[in-house]
C-alpha cells in the first residue's frame, strides 16, 4: 500500500494576494488594479482609458502591457487557427509574467475575455455548448488561473478584473442581482473578492468610488466592509487599503 503522507513544516513566504475585482463600467476597475505594487504585467482584453495608464506611468510605476483580441471568425473551422494562436499568445504571456521573476503584480483585464477566447478556441462559439463538453475547458482554464498558487511565496500578486452579469431566476427573468462575469469557478480560486462601484459624492474630497469586500479567505471578519468616502475619514479605494485589511499580519509597507 502506498503512503504519500509526509510531515509538513512551515516555511517563510513573501506575502501576496489573489483578488477578483468586479464592477460595472466606469467604476474604477483599471485604476484600482494599477494601485498594486509594480512592476505590473497588465494583460488586457478591454480598451481601458489610456489616461489611467498614463497617470500611473508618469508617477514612475513600471507597467508592461499586452493587448489581446478575440479574432473575428465564422465557426470553428473558419476561425480555429486564429483562435488557437490568440489563446496561445495569451497563455504564454501570462505564464511568462509569473515565471520570469520580473513582476510583483499580474493583472488580467478583463478575465471574462480570456474565458471567451478559450471557448472560441475549443468550440468555435460561446453559447449553446452542451455542459458535457466543458470538462476540458474548465480543466485548462483552471490550470492557468491557479498558476498564481504555484508561485505563492514569491510575492507575486494577482488581480483578475471582471465585468458584472445579470443573474436570472428559475423563471428566466432578471433577479435584480449581478455576479462577476466569466468562468464561474473563479470566485473560489481567489483569496479576496471585491465589488467596485461609484456613487454620488457624499462630501468634500469624496470622489464617489466604493469597494465592498464580498469574500476574504485570509481575514473573514472584514467581509461586507465597504471602503471609500475619504471625506468621512474612511481609507481610499486602492490595493494597499485592501491588502492591509486582508492581511493584517503583514507590515503595510510591504504592499507599496
Amino acid at each position: 500500500m502506498s503512503n504519500l503522507l509526509t510531515p509538513y513544516a512551515p516555511v517563510d513566504r513573501v506575502p501576496s494576494l489573489s483578488i477578483l475585482a468586479s464592477a460595472e463600467p466606469g467604476s474604477g476597475k483599471t485604476h484600482f488594479s494599477l494601485t498594486a505594487p509594480g512592476p505590473i504585467a497588465f494583460l488586457t482584453f478591454d480598451r481601458p482609458s489610456l489616461d489611467v495608464l498614463d497617470k500611473f506611468a508618469k508617477q514612475g510605476k513600471v507597467i508592461h502591457r499586452a493587448a489581446f483580441d478575440i479574432p473575428v471568425g465564422s465557426g470553428l473551422n473558419a476561425g480555429a487557427t486564429k483562435y488557437k494562436k490568440a489563446w496561445d499568445d495569451f497563455e504564454e504571456t501570462m505564464l511568462h509574467a509569473y515565471q520570469s521573476g520580473q513582476y510583483r503584480t499580474v493583472v488580467v483585464d478583463n478575465i471574462g475575455g480570456a474565458w471567451d477566447l478559450l471557448r472560441m478556441n475549443l468550440f468555435g462559439k460561446m453559447d449553446k455548448v452542451p455542459a458535457r463538453y466543458y470538462g476540458p475547458a474548465n480543466a485548462r482554464f483552471n490550470e492557468l488561473i491557479v498558476e498564481h498558487n504555484r508561485h505563492v511565496g514569491r510575492g507575486i500578486n494577482t488581480i483578475m478584473v471582471a465585468r458584472r452579469d445579470e443573474v436570472y431566476g428559475a423563471d428566466g427573468n432578471p433577479s435584480g442581482r449581478t455576479k462577476a462575469s466569466g468562468w464561474k469557478h473563479l470566485p473560489y480560486e481567489t483569496e479576496v473578492n471585491v465589488l467596485l462601484g461609484h456613487v454620488a459624492a457624499e462630501g468634500p474630497g469624496d470622489l464617489g468610488f466604493r469597494m465592498q469586500v464580498e469574500q476574504c479567505k485570509t481575514n473573514p471578519p472584514v467581509m461586507g466592509t465597504v471602503i471609500g468616502d475619504t471625506s468621512k475619514g474612511f481609507p481610499p479605494v486602492n490595493f494597499q487599503t485592501l491588502a492591509t485589511m486582508a492581511r493584517p499580519d503583514v507590515d503595510p509597507r510591504h504592499w507599496t
